[in-house]
């Protein structure tokens, strides 16, 4: 399968042309004209909070459909790969039961296409939860059509599980080139065991003598993907190894990035005992905050405001950690943030649009996340009254009521 996509200058339209080589019995071809809409649109809302009937209501009106895609730190995004990326298996299947194709090509950086990263998910070391995830991951998703592109070597496949060769014996046949060759995507073997949570199998090939430092084609090293896993013990075996605890990738991410978008409490926790920067902000100024409230994770957000946290910092649009979780409608993360961290996260603050948090909640938070939202809005000092913050106006000159009012709710 052949697969490219060209994207429509801005300034003629948001679409993506999508064109699809398939040569097998009969060569075929398919043209997709592939709508690309704002990261804050409600498809990708709702598919990074979860939310199936909400997406369910939009397919159904036509509001929406399993082509749209999103301009992300990554690249262009689609729907499904985004769900994938946001760990939302159910969301996945109702994309896939719409007619969303899991091998479309993405104009990414993250993987080509749904069905690659889901094989690359499914990696990850047999553990109970890890079988469950891989199960549903496997009936969910069909196999990918490259891994015999991928350049895998005969120890990527031993540790990938690929191939049945004894994995000591082989490293005691490797040179060095060996140890440290790259697959087609500049994954190293370290790299791999790394991102499966093979503890065993790290620590045996760094004691052959494995770069414990070289980064892939986006720059991750084996600790931004040891960070991603379920266990910490990868990550304390990297770092001991020498591993740089703050290596920055080609978007501006470190391992703590990585930790806090899996929501890995355990892997945070050591990182930032060993030293990890805690405000660090993306090329799209996204910290590590930002990340875990994106992910959903209370235990993470806590974990990092107790290490002193700065939740005023904004991205590149303006939001803050606050924002970013009225905007989910994340009820127990807004009351974390306001009031374990008083004073650092402030109400009035607004974005690039103009919006404050309450702007924000009026169009999109449900009823208990306005009420834990407007009962911390009542605490707010002298300084930042009811009336400074209530008569606030947006960039199109409206009160957070006047959302509300427009909302209908």
């Amino acid at each position: 399968m052949i697969s490219g996509a060209f994207h429509l200058p801005h300034w003629i339209a948001s679409r993506a042309i999508i064109l699809t080589l398939i040569n097998g019995p009969s060569i075929s071809v398919s043209l997709t004209v592939a709508r690309i809409v704002p990261p804050d649109s409600d498809i990708f809302r709702y598919i990074q909070t979860g939310n199936c009937s909400g997406l369910q209501t939009l397919l159904l009106k036509g509001q929406a459909s399993p082509a749209d895609m999103i301009e992300s730190l990554y690249g262009t995004l689609d729907a499904l790969l985004f769900a994938l990326n946001c760990n939302q298996y159910e969301i996945c299947q109702l994309l896939l039961s719409w007619g969303a194709d899991p091998h479309a090509e993405n104009s990414t950086k993250l993987t080509d296409s749904a069905a690659n990263m889901a094989w690359n998910l499914s990696i990850e070391c047999p553990s109970p939860a890890n079988n469950a995830r891989k199960h549903l991951i496997e009936s969910t998703f069909p196999a990918p059509l490259d891994l015999d592109r991928r350049q895998f070597s005969l120890l990527h496949k031993t540790v990938l599980g690929l191939a049945y060769t004894n994995l000591p014996a082989l490293l005691a046949t490797c040179s060095p080139d060996a140890l440290n060759a790259r697959d087609c995507h500049g994954r190293t073997v370290v790299l791999m065991a790394a991102w499966r949570g093979d503890l065993k199998a790290v620590t045996e090939i760094l004691a052959a003598g494995a770069d414990s430092d070289l980064h892939d084609g986006d720059g991750r090293s084996p600790l931004h993907y040891a960070a991603m896993t379920a266990s910490d013990v990868c990550t304390r075996a990297l770092v001991w190894g020498g591993a740089d605890v703050n290596k920055v990738d080609n978007y501006g991410e470190t391992p703590l990035h990585c930790a806090c978008s899996c929501a890995r409490l355990a892997n945070v926790e050591y990182l930032l005992s060993v030293g990890a920067w805690l405000d660090m902000a993306n090329e799209r100024g996204v910290t590590p905050l930002m990340a875990a409230v994106m992910a959903g994770d209370v235990g993470v957000v806590e974990a990092l405001i107790a290490c002193g946290v700065n939740g005023e910092v904004k991205d590149k649009g303006g939001e803050t950690a606050v924002g970013l979780a009225v905007w989910g409608d994340q009820t127990d993360i807004v009351g974390v943030l306001v009031d374990k961290h008083k004073g650092r996260a402030r109400l009035d603050v607004h974005n690039d649009s103009g919006r404050t948090v309450l702007h924000t909640a009026a169009r999109y938070a449900g009823v208990q996340t306005m009420k834990r939202l407007l009962l911390s809005f009542r605490e707010q000092p002298p300084g930042e009254s009811s009336v400074r913050l209530g008569s606030r106006v947006d960039g199109q000159g409206m009160t957070a009521l006047e959302r509300l009012v427009e909302r209908g709710t």
